[in-house]
């Protein structure tokens, strides 16, 4: 009877550390998710002081002449709409636009920011650009054009078959020459409206129209 006891007693005090321990790796957990949020927060903060600095860079042009949006017909705004409502009225301006020249059933790859709004395209099938695996917006612009033209090129392959650029990204253009080069060297331009936005035609190589 004492050693059955004593084996009960032995098993309580287990069973007190464990619940110590797991109530410990708990806060612990707890401690990193909120880290995690902070650093995320930290980040994203990151990417768009990032984003208003290659806005502001690329106003001006590039050195080399005309600058490749003033080129397009497609003036760099590096502000953008200035209020929600501004930027839903372009929203809608580019799915009319999109109906207009994109046919029912096409994969169109949006520089869209991560906004889901830009993907309905009633009746086409509106992809993020650039994206992970998986189709979710990635996040983040590209690092450069190299990294650009390569995601635009990757979707491609998979089958988009045209390629919307909104007016809040024709910074992009002057930003990242090599991507805008790519583009008018091997695209045509399915659509230009220095308003709302350029369409390039992806599966049909020639210099813009």
């Amino acid at each position: 009877m004492a050693a059955a006891n004593e084996r009960t007693t032995s098993r309580g005090r287990a069973d007190s550390t464990l619940g110590a321990r797991v109530g410990q790796l708990t806060v612990r957990v707890e401690r990193l998710s909120r880290q995690v949020e902070s650093l995320t927060e930290l980040v994203r903060g990151q990417n768009e002081l990032l984003q208003r600095q290659f806005r502001t860079q690329s106003a001006p042009g590039t050195a080399a002449g005309e600058a490749p949006a003033a080129r397009l017909g497609a003036e760099a705004d590096p502000a953008g709409p200035d209020d929600s409502d501004g930027y839903a009225d372009l929203v809608i301006r580019i799915r009319a636009l999109v109906r207009s020249v994109v046919p029912s059933g096409a994969s169109v790859a949006v520089a869209s920011k991560g906004d889901e709004e830009l993907l309905l395209l009633e009746g086409r099938n509106g992809w993020h650009f650039p994206q992970v695996e998986g189709g979710e917006y990635a996040g983040h612009h590209p690092l450069d054009g190299e990294d650009a033209t390569r995601g635009l090129e990757e979707l491609r392959e998979m089958g988009a078959q045209y390629f919307v650029l909104p007016q809040t990204a024709f910074w992009w253009l002057d930003h990242y020459t090599d991507f805008a080069r790519h583009l008018t060297d091997r695209y045509r331009v399915a659509l230009r409206n220095a308003d709302a936005c350029l369409i390039f035609d992806l599966q049909t190589e020639g210099k813009s129209s």
